[in-house]
C-alpha cells in the first residue's frame, strides 16, 4: 500500500497515525467540560440566559479545536472553514453571555458581522493558499476585537470580586490575542513565515497562555453562576411558600443584620408580633383553602407596609412578626394601629357572603441594654396580653408591665385584708 507522508503524518507499514500534542487533546476536553458545566447551570436555572450562551461558546470551542483531529482527513480549505467558523462562534457567543450577564442587550448584528467577516476572510485565504499563520492571525485579531467589545459593554455593570476578576482575565486574553499576531508580523514576517514556526517555543507558549486564560475565564463564570444559584436556593429556603415573605429561619437571620445596621446608624426599631384572631374558627367555617387566602393576604399587607425600612416574616400558622424602623414606641404603636384598622376593613368573599377578620398586635421597642431575643419575647408577651384583653387591639410591653403591677397590687391587697380585719376586731373588743 502506498504511504503518503504529509506534515505530522507518521507512516508505519499500513498504519497512518497523526502526531498530536497534549494540547490538541487536553484543550478540547476541558472546553467540553466547561460547556457541560454551563448546560447544567442553565438546566438548574433556565432564566440565566448568559449560561446558555456560555455553554454554546465553549461547545463551539470544543469543535474548533477538535478539527485538528481531522487534519489528514479533511481538505485544508474545509478544515479552515470549520475551524474558524467554530472559533468565531465561540467568541461571539462568549461576548453575548458576558454582556447579558451585565444585564444589557448585546449588539447582535455588530458581533455577528465581525464573526462572519472573519470566517469568510479566512476561508478566502485558504482558497488562495495563504500561509496558515496568516489565517491564525486574522482569527486572533477578530477574537480580540470581540472580547474588547464584551469588556467595554460589561465593565461598568460588574461589581462583584469574581466579575472584576473575570474582566481582568478577559482583557488579558484579548491582549494576548493582539500581541501574538503582532509578534509574528514584526519579528517573523507574515508573508514569509517559516513552516516550522507553528512548532516553535514562542508559538506554543502563546497558545498555552491563551488556553489558560480561556479556562480561567470559564472557571470564574461557572463559579459565579453556582454562587447565584446557591444564593437563590438559600433565598427559597428562607421564604414562606404560602405568603412569599420570610419564614422563621429567614426572619431570624435577617433581623440580626437589621439590628446591627440600625445600631451602627444609631437608629431605633420596634418588633411587632401579629396574630389573626379566631383563625381556627375561620378554617372550620370556610375551609383551609379560604384560611390560606387570609394568611396570604395578611402577609402581603405586612410586606407592603414596611417597604425598605423593615422586615416581615411568618413564624407560625397564623402568626407573623415585623421589625420596623421607628423613632419612639408611640410611633410603633401608631403604625401597628394603622395596620390593625386596615386589616379589619379587609373583605373576603366566601360562600356568597363577605367575611372580615381581625388581628391582635404586640409591640416592643428595642433598647440598647437588652438583647434582640428579649425584645422579641416582650413583643410576644404584649401580643398575648392583647389576646387576653379582648383581641383586635394593640398592646405594648409597657401595658404588660402595668398589668403585672396592678395584679401584684391586687394580690397584696387580698393578702393584707384578713390581718386588717383582725386588727379592727381587736380594737373594737
Amino acid at each position: 500500500m502506498v504511504c503518503l507522508v504529509q506534515g505530522n503524518l507518521l507512516c508505519s507499514g499500513e498504519l497512518l497515525v497523526p502526531e498530536l500534542s497534549l494540547l490538541d487533546i487536553f484543550y478540547p476536553f476541558l472546553l467540553l467540560l466547561a460547556a457541560g458545566g454551563f448546560w447544567t447551570v442553565y438546566g438548574l436555572r433556565p432564566k440565566m440566559r448568559s449560561a446558555f450562551w456560555f455553554a454554546l461558546s465553549f461547545l463551539f470551542g470544543t469543535f474548533a479545536f477538535s478539527v485538528e483531529f481531522f487534519r489528514f482527513v479533511l481538505p485544508d480549505v474545509a478544515r479552515a472553514l470549520f475551524a474558524v467558523g467554530f472559533y468565531c462562534g465561540m467568541g461571539a457567543f462568549l461576548v453575548f453571555g458576558l454582556i447579558i450577564r451585565a444585564e444589557r442587550e448585546p449588539p447582535y448584528i455588530v458581533i455577528s458581522a465581525i464573526a462572519v467577516t472573519c470566517t469568510l476572510t479566512v476561508f478566502a485565504f485558504a482558497l488562495a493558499d495563504v500561509h496558515v499563520l496568516m489565517r491564525v492571525c486574522t482569527a486572533q485579531f477578530s477574537m480580540a476585537l470581540l472580547l474588547l467589545i464584551g469588556v467595554g459593554y460589561a465593565r461598568r455593570r460588574f461589581t462583584t470580586k469574581t466579575d472584576k476578576a473575570l474582566l481582568i482575565v478577559t482583557s488579558f486574553m484579548a491582549l494576548l490575542l493582539i500581541i501574538h499576531p503582532t509578534v509574528i508580523g514584526y519579528y517573523v514576517g507574515l508573508p514569509s513565515t517559516p513552516l516550522d514556526y507553528d512548532r516553535s517555543a514562542l508559538f506554543l507558549t502563546m497558545g498555552l497562555l491563551t488556553m489558560v486564560a480561556a479556562l480561567l475565564c470559564a472557571a470564574l463564570l461557572v463559579r459565579e453562576a453556582i454562587v447565584v444559584i446557591i444564593g437563590e436556593l438559600k433565598t427559597l429556603a428562607n421564604r414562606d411558600e404560602l405568603t412569599g415573605i420570610l419564614n422563621r429561619r429567614g426572619f431570624d437571620e435577617a433581623v440580626e443584620d437589621f439590628s446591627r445596621t440600625a445600631q451602627s446608624k444609631g437608629h431605633q426599631f420596634a418588633i411587632l408580633a401579629v396574630d389573626i384572631d379566631y383563625f381556627k374558627r375561620i378554617n372550620d367555617t370556610y375551609g383551609h383553602g379560604f384560611g390560606d387566602r387570609v394568611i396570604h393576604s395578611l402577609g402581603q399587607m405586612l410586606c407592603a407596609h414596611h417597604g425598605d425600612d423593615g422586615l416581615a416574616g411568618r413564624v407560625g400558622g397564623e402568626e407573623f412578626v415585623m421589625a420596623l424602623a421607628v423613632s419612639s414606641l408611640e410611633e410603633a404603636c401608631h403604625m401597628a394601629e394603622l395596620l390593625r384598622q386596615r386589616w379589619a376593613r379587609q373583605t373576603f368573599f366566601a360562600d356568597q357572603e363577605d367575611v372580615r377578620s381581625t388581628a391582635s398586635f404586640g409591640v416592643s421597642l428595642h433598647r440598647a441594654d437588652q438583647s434582640l431575643a428579649m425584645t422579641i419575647a416582650q413583643a410576644d408577651k404584649a401580643l398575648y396580653h392583647a389576646k387576653q384583653s379582648g383581641r383586635n387591639r394593640v398592646s405594648t410591653d409597657q401595658d404588660v408591665r402595668l398589668a403585672a403591677l396592678k395584679q401584684m397590687t391586687r394580690f397584696s391587697d387580698k393578702a393584707a385584708a384578713p390581718d386588717g380585719a383582725k386588727v379592727a376586731l381587736k380594737f373594737s373588743g
